[in-house]
């Protein structure tokens, strides 16, 4: 029985996908270990799953305290001197001995390494455990046609999306992350992300330089031939041939997920959405409108909630189930008539079941659910964070939703977009295809039959940086 430990972070969409895949092993017969650098382990009890907890992976970026302009120079000349003592610090603050002796413990025969926890696959490869990275995001590397992650373009759309249009943003791309490079080098003075991670790789034997692509994207790096695991489907991209390392494993959807250990009034929530819902039942011919803008954005977003709530309060004859991810309480958006109702997080997946249309941030994890319960999207994704902006492209692009501008657009424009989709059947008419395709994923079992061709790699020693003469299978 193969032994397959997976590694991810403690953003909710990366591990729920990572728990969606670890359940398709398990079926499959694998055995499965769950790892993570944060404080999973409740999360991971309730699928089933035994956890190990890694010693905190600290990512090592510069700060800078209110200091004179007169004590920054000071303390900027005075860095060289202790350069080997700073970055023997950020080494340490990576956790990989800690993860390595993990790893000797459990003797997996592949490790799935969140692509983000960088040290970790250094540490895995260097090692020689067959190992393979883990994207929830779309696309990394640049194609001929598709443009940059962070970007809304969409290709064949205005000169932006020309060839040349598309070009132009990856070099401006490419530009700001070597600036962006040279000036974390510069002002850390050898402690940055790149020497550090670098460092790490001569002291454990790892080919860096050979095996780092800096200029893709994704900061720092992506890896040039190690397997990349995209726990997506690739007909929700731009058309494009994929590099020969990149598996396209299909939506690692949880539909099962027990979230308790998310909201501690769980029970609550759970009772006040029972008897919203039970209510709306007596009026089967309302429609059901769930916005929803995720937990992970920090900044405050407060005037483009009363946006939506301004759009949608005069809309008697639609039930609104507000969802404000945990980051606000309800009580901040005032008095709000008896067809909105506002909860501090919900249940995404149950809600979903019985939307209409989803008003939405733009992450591919709410995407992906949309689209298996066939909801229309409208997609307001916040700008300059990640991947949302190439995420919401893409729904442009296949026609499963509007994308709007949360800061132009008027509660006017808003709620016309939501009758739109309320009222074109083409929108469900597409979203269902793609769901279709999603079907497929798992009726091929998809995810199971790539990691398992990953494993038969392993045990002939041809897996990418396996050092094949020091296999022993």
């Amino acid at each position: 029985m193969p032994h397959i430990v997976i590694v991810t972070s403690g953003i909710a969409s990366l591990y729920n996908s990572a728990f969606g895949l670890a359940h398709q092993l398990l079926a499959d017969g694998h055995r499965v270990t769950f790892a993570s650098p944060a404080p999973l382990q409740a999360a991971a009890q309730a699928q089933g799953l035994p956890f190990v907890q890694l010693d905190a992976t600290i990512p090592h970026t510069h700060t800078a305290a209110a200091r004179t302009l007169m004590a920054k120079l000071i303390g900027w000349l005075g860095k060289p001197l202790t350069i080997g003592a700073r970055r023997q610090s950020a080494l340490d603050a990576l956790g990989t001995q800690d993860f390595e002796a993990h790893m000797a413990r459990l003797a997996p025969d592949l490790c799935i390494i969140d692509i983000e926890l960088s040290a970790y696959i250094i540490s895995a490869c260097a090692r020689n455990i067959p190992t393979a990275s883990l994207a929830a995001f779309l696309s990394l590397r640049k194609y001929d046609g598709v443009p940059p992650l962070h970007l809304g373009i969409v290709p064949g759309v205005g000169w932006q999306g020309s060839r040349w249009g598309i070009e132009w943003a990856w070099l401006r791309y490419r530009l700001w992350k070597w600036l962006h490079f040279q000036t974390q080098r510069i002002r850390a003075v050898g402690a940055d992300p790149i020497s550090v991670l670098s460092q790490h790789a001569r002291q454990v034997g790892f080919p860096f330089e050979r095996e780092v692509a800096r200029y893709q994207w994704l900061l720092p790096f992506i890896f040039r031939r190690l397997p990349l695991l995209y726990t997506n489907a690739y007909e929700i991209e731009f058309p494009h041939q994929p590099h020969p390392s990149s598996h396209y494993l299909g939506p690692m959807l949880l539909l099962d997920r027990d979230d308790m250990h998310v909201s501690p009034v769980q029970g609550e929530v759970n009772a006040a959405l029972d008897r919203f819902l039970a209510e709306r039942a007596e009026n089967p011919q309302r429609r059901l409108i769930y916005c929803a803008f995720g937990a992970a954005f920090k900044g405050d977003d407060s005037a483009f909630l009363h946006k939506v709530v301004h759009a949608l309060r005069d809309e008697t004859g639609w039930d609104v189930i507000l969802a404000l991810g945990g980051r606000r309480d309800p009580r901040d958006l005032g008095d709000l008539p008896p067809h909105i109702r506002a909860f501090g997080w919900v249940p995404q997946l149950r809600v979903l079941e019985h939307a209409d249309c989803a008003v939405i941030h733009g992450g591919i994890g709410s995407m992906n659910e949309c689209v298996h319960f066939g909801v229309p999207m409208l997609v307001y994704p916040f700008k300059n964070t990640n991947d949302q902006l190439g995420a919401a492209a893409r729904i442009t692009y296949h026609r499963l939703g509007v994308v709007g501008d949360r800061d132009t657009d008027t509660p006017l424009q808003l709620r016309d977009h939501i009758r739109t989709l309320l009222s074109d059947d083409g929108y469900r008419q597409r979203i269902d295809a793609m769901n279709n395709h999603y079907q497929r994923y798992r009726e091929e079992r998809r995810a199971v039959r790539i990691v398992n061709a990953l494993l038969q790699e392993a045990q002939q020693g041809t897996f990418p940086l396996m050092k094949s003469s020091e296999v022993q299978r």
